[in-house]
């Protein structure tokens, strides 16, 4: 498998520097293609719970990823009936408005307590979902029926976020598919990855699997402290076969992203492998050409393809690695533009602008797959 890569298209940059702006401001990029459009945006705030419901930047692209422009749209996943469908995150509650339970468990993630309660403690007006749906340029928010397990709600900085799916995908048979993170009420020690199908649109979902976390997955520290799976991403090779990588990085040093299987269309999975030391948000996409390419990172972020149930011996940098969290937030969006080539956006925390000053940016990079 060989790449093409074309030069870099810097679509913003910040004013300051890393060091002055933090972490969070022009990072966790999202692309999309709809009607021949690419539409792009990416995180405006601090990372932070304080942030959920803030506007995120927006750009646009009319010739596939060589010029961007400002706009006001949002793009989305492709579903059916030319309808788009992505998250819609509410302002957090503050606690102080709340009754809450006693919580039933603490964890420690990246510095800060997480608070752990069973859902039933919550009203249940708490309890709905929501989502953007609708045409690109009429989006609305709707609220799905979820059919959900019993999960575990959880609490930080002061503030209980709504409910909210992380991304949605379709499967061969244009079923919707939306995933989550969740402690469980029955296992609230660890997060797991949960799996969503809807068979009308999007319009209800219905929990179909879990991949399961277990103390087993642990390469640093006690199990209790570990965050568990997270940020799962979800790939049909056909209608039965399809995969899910896997986050467990939380914190405590670099950990592993595993890689499970399923055999009866995300149903049931294998057993979580080890599938690289290092990863967070796992993007997947599929080329008409027969390759899947992953792309991960943090340090650095790479991409790695699948061609023929077998995966790349070598990842492949786009972000060359420096100290973690230096270099890249590690986290991209991929779109593919033609059978064998795909755009991916990603951060790059020390690019050095026209006035020869350090800035964090985001790009966007055409590549092109030979097989």
């Amino acid at each position: 498998m060989k790449y093409i890569f074309e030069d870099e298209i810097v679509v913003a940059t910040s004013t300051s520097s890393y060091k002055e702006i933090g972490w969070g401001p022009y990072q966790f990029p999202k692309i999309y293609l709809v009607d021949g459009i690419v539409y792009l945006s990416f995180h405006q705030e601090l990372d932070s719970i304080t942030s959920y419901g803030k506007d995120q930047a927006l750009y646009l692209s009319k010739d596939l990823g060589t010029t961007f422009e400002k706009t006001t749209l949002k793009g989305g996943t492709v579903i059916n009936n030319n309808e788009v469908m992505l998250p819609k995150l509410y302002s957090s509650i503050p606690t102080d408005t709340l009754k809450l339970p006693t919580p039933i468990h603490t964890v420690k993630i990246y510095g800060r307590n997480r608070y752990i309660y069973n859902q039933n403690g919550f009203d249940k007006t708490l309890s709905k979902w929501h989502v953007f749906r609708g045409q690109i340029n009429n989006l609305i928010v709707d609220s799905p029926i979820v059919h959900a397990p019993s999960f575990c709600r959880y609490i930080t900085e002061d503030l209980l976020p709504t409910n909210f799916f992380l991304r949605f995908y379709l499967d061969p048979s244009s079923n919707v598919w939306a995933l989550q993170q969740r402690f469980l009420n029955d296992n609230p020690y660890n997060n797991h990855a949960l799996f969503f199908k809807s068979t009308d649109n999007g319009h209800s979902f219905t929990h179909h699997s879990t991949i399961y976390y277990d103390s087993s997955y642990n390469k640093l520290g006690p199990g209790i402290d570990r965050m568990g799976f997270g940020e799962q991403s979800l790939t049909f090779i056909d209608k039965n076969t399809a995969f899910s990588l896997l986050r467990t990085a939380d914190g405590y040093g670099n950990t592993p992203m595993y890689i499970s299987w399923s055999y009866d269309g995300a149903t049931t999975w294998s057993k979580p492998t080890y599938f690289d030391e290092i990863g967070v948000w796992p993007e997947v996409i599929s080329l008409k050409n027969g390759v899947h390419i992953a792309g991960y990172g943090r340090p650095g972020l790479y991409i790695k393809g699948l061609y023929n149930n077998i995966w790349e011996e070598d990842k492949t940098p786009i972000v060359p690695p420096l100290n973690s969290q230096q270099d890249t937030c590690s986290y991209c969006g991929m779109v593919p533009i033609s059978d064998d080539t795909f755009l991916i956006a990603y951060s790059d925390f020390n690019h050095i602008n026209e006035n020869g000053k350090s800035c964090k940016a985001i790009k966007v990079k055409k590549i092109k797959v030979i097989i």
